[in-house]
């Protein structure tokens, strides 16, 4: 009787004390995130600003929805100022992030898909960052988001333009998620077909990839250059990509030991 007791109280105490841990750990996310949201909202951007940015792109995943629209409406405005580039790229991460992990998929993430858009093209000159923006693009484009095909394609088109551009181990990585998003979305499969009827022309310089009208063009074109590329495994990667294209994407078949890797580890090669 004894022994049952004393399990009881040690069993009751370590509650209390898990208790107590997360009460103290919410406190301390409240803490830190509104200090975060006073520096955004009355800061100029400075040195402190990638830091902010950094460390709310690391709390992102803990924050309730509450806390998420607040933090949303102060986001969308920063982004609307003139950031530098890997600025940007942590302001979109703590939304992405933030966004995965609530249960609500309705708001509207137009302007911040748009900066991403757009920062896609500053790619080539941003080469430091390039894991930065991979991260976002697969966040975003593969990670428990649905949009419209429009909005993919819009995307995929520029990353196929954007592999023509940059080392090879960064258009492995574009490769590898455009691969990875037609597998997820049937519809553009269109993409690959060497006639496409479409209505209108694609538009690449437009600001948002829902009205590029991609979903119009092929990718053909900028993989028929990278079958011309001096890596090897470019060359195969666009290749493979070519062939599953007119093979309802090869959904049988794996992709090459090679080929068959994150995004984000195709960075690593040399």
């Amino acid at each position: 009787m004894e022994r049952k007791l004393e399990k009881e109280l040690s069993e009751s105490n370590a509650k209390v004390r898990t208790e107590d841990i997360r009460r103290r750990q919410t406190e301390l996310l409240k803490l830190i995130l509104s200090l975060y949201l006073r520096m955004l909202k009355f800061t100029a951007p400075s040195h402190l600003l990638s830091s902010v940015l950094k460390g709310l792109a690391k709390i992102a995943p803990l924050l309730n929805v509450d806390y998420f629209m607040a933090l949303l409406k102060v986001l969308e405005q920063l982004l609307r100022r003139e950031l530098k580039f890997e600025d940007s790229l942590y302001c979109l991460k703590a939304v992405f992030h933030m966004y995965s992990t609530q249960e609500t998929s309705l708001l509207d993430l137009s302007v911040f898909s748009s900066a991403l858009y757009k920062l896609l093209l500053e790619l080539p000159r941003n080469l430091g960052k390039a894991e930065l923006l991979i991260n976002c693009l697969q966040t975003f484009l593969i990670h428990n988001f649905l949009f419209g095909i429009n909005r993919y394609a819009g995307f995929v088109k520029r990353m196929a333009a954007m592999a023509l551009r940059v080392p090879p181990n960064v258009a492995l990585a574009l490769l590898s998620l455009i691969y990875k998003i037609v597998q997820r979305n049937s519809k553009l499969l269109r993409m690959f077909d060497e006639e496409i009827i479409g209505c209108g022309v694609y538009l690449p310089a437009a600001k948002d990839p829902e009205v590029s009208n991609a979903l119009s063009s092929s990718l053909l074109e900028e993989l028929g250059a990278l079958k011309s590329n001096p890596h090897s495994h470019v060359r195969d990667f666009a290749n493979e990509l070519i062939k599953r294209g007119s093979d309802d994407f090869g959904r049988a078949r794996l992709l090459p030991l090679h080929l068959r890797k994150d995004p984000l580890e195709f960075l690593q090669i040399q």
